[in-house]
């Protein structure tokens, strides 16, 4: 049983699940689907046949729903941030997009130059990707926890 004791960072249900509202919607399901995107679309980059398998007919438009739901979730993740409050909304706007794109397209870059020297093992690509991608967005909160901190 839970206590005011506990640290708040302990994993509860209300944590993971807030309830559904547009301040939760933002700055917390979107970020965490857009995580999730992401380690999808670095899973789609590295072995492609396994979207196309999933859909026949459209799997190049549901990469692209991926990619885009990434950049969302990622987005809506930087405007949110502590160090960004202080922030004109357009040029948070702007600086949310920036940081999205090039995290993302970083990430893109990175999955499709290691792509050639991974062996030819679709598990093997698709373990490769989803872990890098957790590596990757774990690096990205931590380097975005520090900044916040320093405005405190």
């Amino acid at each position: 049983m839970a206590t005011t004791s506990d640290s708040k960072d302990s994993w509860t249900v209300k944590r993971v699940f807030p309830p559904v509202n547009w301040q939760t919607v933002t700055r917390h399901y979107l970020p965490v689907t857009g995580a999730i995107s992401h380690g999808c679309f670095a899973s789609h980059v590295l072995t492609p046949a396994y979207l196309y398998r999933l859909f026949p007919y459209y799997d190049m438009a549901v990469g692209n729903v991926i990619l885009f739901n990434a950049h969302l979730g990622i987005g809506f993740y930087v405007y949110y941030r502590a160090h960004m409050l202080r922030v004109a909304p357009r040029t948070r706007v702007m600086f949310s997009v920036f940081s999205s794109v090039m995290f993302n397209f970083g990430s893109v870059l990175l999955f499709a130059t290691t792509k050639a020297v991974l062996p030819r093992n679709g598990l093997i690509k698709t373990i490769f990707g989803c872990l890098t991608s957790l590596a990757l967005l774990s690096i990205g909160r931590e380097y975005l926890t520090y900044i916040d901190s320093l405005i405190k």
